[in-house]
């Protein structure tokens, strides 16, 4: 709880630090499988890849909620509102508990409709099996996720990444025994994600119900809704949500355009290297998780100065994480292409996976602009605004896509350049909108400074201000 009230720099990078591992881990159970997987052949590799979409939504929801909470929670801390900051996390569960019975009986009876989209081919087939045992656990992500989401809220990143360290072992363990050993093959994946999952999960309940050493209680006890409270998590949580599912409806779209120019293969070097672009991405979307929680404490205290210094030095320490990441792909590209290609199966798609990555990895320094910008907006509980951003990007990667790749007949390649201008010009955008906020909230700080009682001491000033200046 003091790191977010504390020196922004430092805030920044410890809380970084373990957001960093943990979502690398969590980007690594897709990962894992894919690798696991691309030894049974180009079919099974691609139905893991048209599965990943579906559950990065239903990680996504889960992702959503514990942001609204994590957010409002961090707000609160900003006031020293213990007991606020409790009856948030509540309202958190009883959100959980209604997503996981919409989302798992939606996703399980639509799932196959959706992937009779691609055809009636074996990957379509494989996909379906695989998501079909993933949903069947969507309650335990959600309610992980919720728990994430709090302990984000209070500082606490240490935990999360330790419990994803352990889930993630657990993963990497029983996908060759369940895939081979078993004879499980697709579904073997898929099982050993959803054991690791709920070895997760009951860590969580292992802190919050027996333990009980966290800052925020989480109690599984009857409570009664809040409406204002539901209100202020799910103007953050259903944009971020939407976000999320954007990001992967995407993904879905462009293997649509894939499977009509080119077919089976060219979407399994898509999903393939799509992996890879979001496994690298991942301290880029950390520092932004980070930077929502110092934010956020910022924003409920109402220190808007200490919030533009947040913001200016997280966007210069992103784009040169983003370049040195783009640059690192670049020359590795060969050997990287080599965790989906070692198998005679799946060697022949490796120089397509490598001319991917290296026209891709062009826009990896845009990425901090439109990702921190989104973080800026579910600070202040902006949701719709994160949401706008994150719909002008994906909008552009999909229509230019669509037009490079099948309007002009560029194929493939066109479909790849499509990507790369969609995000450079949608995050530019995002970035200059968070600029103009951030400007404004200057100049409103700096009024309620001269307007400040001329005795005062600067401190007394901003105590001043802070009560007169409403919330975001």
């Amino acid at each position: 709880m003091a790191l977010l009230k504390g020196d922004p720099k430092t805030a920044i990078w410890k809380l970084s630090g373990p957001l960093v591992v943990s979502m690398l881990l969590l980007s690594a159970f897709n990962i894992v499988d894919a690798i696991w997987v691309s030894g049974l052949g180009e079919e099974a590799l691609a139905a893991v890849g048209l599965a990943f979409p579906l559950y990065m939504i239903m990680v996504g929801c889960g992702e959503g909620l514990g942001v609204g909470v994590g957010t409002a929670i961090a707000r609160r801390i900003g006031r020293n509102d213990q007991r606020g900051a409790n009856g948030v996390a509540a309202q958190g569960l009883i959100l959980a508990a209604l997503l996981a019975v919409v989302f798992t009986v939606s996703m399980v009876l639509f799932s196959e409709n959706i992937f009779g989209l691609f055809g009636d081919g074996e990957a379509a087939t494989l996909a379906s099996v695989y998501t079909k045992i993933i949903f069947g656990a969507s309650a335990i992500v959600f309610f992980s996720e919720l728990a994430y989401g709090v302990l984000k809220g209070e500082g606490d990143t240490r935990r999360v990444m330790e419990v994803i360290i352990a889930a993630e072992v657990i993963n990497f363990i029983l996908d060759p025994l369940l895939i081979y050993g078993a004879g499980m093959g697709v579904a073997g994946a898929a099982w050993a994600t959803v054991i690791s999952l709920i070895a997760e999960f009951l860590v969580m309940v292992y802190w919050f119900v027996v333990r009980k050493d966290t800052y925020v209680t989480l109690s599984f006890k009857r409570t009664p809704v809040r409406w204002p409270v539901i209100s202020e998590i799910i103007k953050v949580s259903i944009p971020n949500t939407l976000g999320c599912s954007l990001i992967s409806a995407v993904v879905i779209v462009i293997n649509a355009i894939l499977s009509t120019i080119a077919g089976d293969t060219a979407i399994a070097v898509y999903t393939s290297g799509w992996r890879v672009v979001t496994f690298v991405l991942v301290p880029l979307f950390a520092l932004s998780s980070a930077v929502m929680m110092v934010a956020g404490a910022a924003i409920g205290a109402k220190l808007y100065q200490k919030l533009e210094e947040v913001f200016r030095y997280a966007v210069r320490l992103g784009v040169g994480i983003g370049a040195l990441l783009s640059a690192t792909v670049f020359v590795f590209a060969p050997q990287i292409t080599l965790i989906f290609t070692y198998s005679e199966a799946c060697a022949g798609i490796a120089p397509e996976i490598v001319t991917f990555l290296r026209t891709v990895c062009i826009f990896f320094p845009a990425v901090p602009l439109g990702v921190l910008a989104g973080a800026f907006f579910m600070a202040s509980g902006r949701g719709i605004a994160s949401l706008t951003v994150t719909s002008l990007g994906v909008g552009m990667v999909s229509c230019l896509a669509y037009l490079l790749g099948d309007v002009m007949g560029f194929g493939v390649t066109g479909v790849w350049w499509g990507i790369v201008v969609g995000e450079v010009v949608g995050n530019a955008i995002g970035f200059l909108w968070m600029r103009h906020e951030l400007g404004t909230l200057a100049v409103r700080a700096e009024e309620q400074e001269y307007a400040a009682p001329s005795g005062c001491s600067s401190n007394a000033r901003g105590t001043a201000a802070s009560h007169q200046q409403s919330d975001l």
